[in-house]
């Protein structure tokens, strides 16, 4: 029982502590509070929402005066109207001879180099000069002056050796229709009998003139003699002699006529003789002309392989480093020659993807796939034209080139046939704040 009674008691002892002990956290935690709450707070706890909110401000700012536009990528080709020219090698060898140089002006005709060859490039040119001063010859119909154009001693034309001197022999013979020549002087000749035969022609007529008026007088004295033989006047036998008389004049018209006839037959034989012998001098000068332009034909192919010439006037622009003695192939391209007047241009295709953001007088920035732009930079353009007509592959557009094909780091680039780019079409700008404005509701809306 006393056990209980002091177990009890030690229980309520510790409840008691526990309560003391409680009382003195409570008390504690107290002191602590007030000691906050008497504290006076820093700047960050006092103005922080108010910085925030100016924070927050300026960042609304910046982002309104933030603005850059999209760029529509597209793929173009670039053009040209009266683009560079190209010179290119046809046939495989060393350069032996380089008379122009890089950036040197040159003229349609002008010779550029020279390509190894078996023959002489210059006893192929004098050939070259001698056919036009013939033609030039020939198209004012001097085919004597044309003929004398042509040397028989040269030795050096390679391939073109056989053909020059069978030209040569044609040529020779050919003078032989020429004033002076066998034939020209037998046409001369032939014109000459032709014009005594006129001359006996109009003596014939005139013979026959007078034949014919000597017949009609005898006629008359024959009638005459007529009447008097009725009145006896006459005897038979001069009758008789006056008819003979009238017989004999009368039988002289036939072979005038006959004369007349063999002159004209004759006349005509001439004619067709000074006909044939003209068409035949007319042939042999076609021939002549077919032979020449042979040759002509001939000696351009071989120049044409040979001899690098400007097809254009305009501004040399080698290809590449370009040095006599160079090994070059057929078919590689030597050099171009650019206009003062080339337009350059890229024509684009539009995706119908924001296609309603490309206006026209928009920037286009061309990055060409055969110029790295991280090396050479981009060229600048500006886009001119739209069509209203969409292709398969979007709608066509033309971009001028602002500075043509100058970069922006200023390099010149050289313009290729075919070339291919990157355009970046850079459309209306657009402010930052109105960019997360329409994210923000893009979100929203697909939520």
């Amino acid at each position: 029982m006393e056990n209980n009674q002091s177990n009890s008691f030690q229980n309520n002892g510790n409840k008691i502590e526990a309560y003391n002990n409680k009382l003195l956290a409570i008390e504690e935690n107290n002191s602590l509070i007030d000691e906050i709450i008497s504290e006076k707070p820093s700047f960050l706890v006092r103005w922080g929402t108010l910085l925030f909110l100016f924070m927050l401000i300026i960042f609304f700012i910046i982002c309104w005066f933030i603005q850059y536009p999209d760029v529509i990528t597209t793929p173009a080709k670039l053009t040209s109207i009266n683009a560079p020219k190209t010179i290119v090698s046809l046939s495989s060898g060393k350069l032996i001879k380089l008379l122009k140089k890089e950036e040197n002006y040159v003229k349609k005709g002008d010779i550029i180099a020279y390509i190894e060859a078996i023959g002489k490039h210059e006893e192929v040119l004098y050939v070259k000069n001698e056919i036009e001063e013939a033609l030039t010859a020939i198209n004012s119909n001097e085919f004597t002056k044309a003929v004398q154009s042509f040397k028989i001693d040269m030795e050096n034309l390679g391939e073109l050796q056989i053909s020059y001197q069978n030209f040569v022999q044609s040529n020779l013979s050919f003078k032989a229709y020429l004033p002076n020549g066998f034939y020209t002087k037998k046409y001369e000749m032939l014109e000459k009998d032709l014009i005594n035969i006129e001359r006996l022609h109009n003596i014939l007529l005139d013979q026959k003139k007078l034949m014919e008026q000597d017949l009609q007088l005898s006629e008359k004295t024959f009638h005459a003699n007529e009447s008097l033989k009725k009145e006896k006047v006459i005897s038979d036998f001069d009758y008789r002699t006056e008819s003979s008389k009238l017989i004999n004049k009368q039988l002289t018209l036939p072979q005038i006529n006959s004369a007349i006839v063999s002159n004209e037959s004759l006349k005509i034989d001439k004619q067709k003789e000074l006909a044939e012998l003209s068409n035949t001098i007319q042939q042999q000068k076609i021939l002549y002309l077919q032979t020449l332009n042979t040759l002509k034909s001939q000696v351009d192919d071989w120049i044409k392989k040979y001899i690098l010439v400007a097809s254009e006037n305009g501004i040399l622009s080698f290809a590449s480093l370009t040095e006599e003695n160079q090994q070059i192939q057929a078919g590689q391209v030597i050099c171009y020659i650019n206009h003062n007047n080339s337009k350059y241009y890229a024509i684009i295709n539009i995706p119908q993807t924001n296609f309603g953001k490309v206006k026209t007088r928009q920037k286009v920035l061309l990055k060409l796939n055969a110029y790295p732009y991280q090396e050479y930079g981009y060229v600048e353009g500006r886009i001119s034209f739209i069509s209203a007509i969409p292709t398969d592959s979007g709608y066509m557009a033309k971009v001028n080139l602002v500075n043509g094909l100058a970069t922006n780091y200023h390099e010149a680039l050289q313009y290729r046939e075919g070339l291919t780019a990157q355009a970046s079409i850079i459309t209306a700008d657009k402010r930052l704040l109105q960019r997360f404005y329409e994210n923000f509701f893009k979100i929203i809306s697909r939520n």
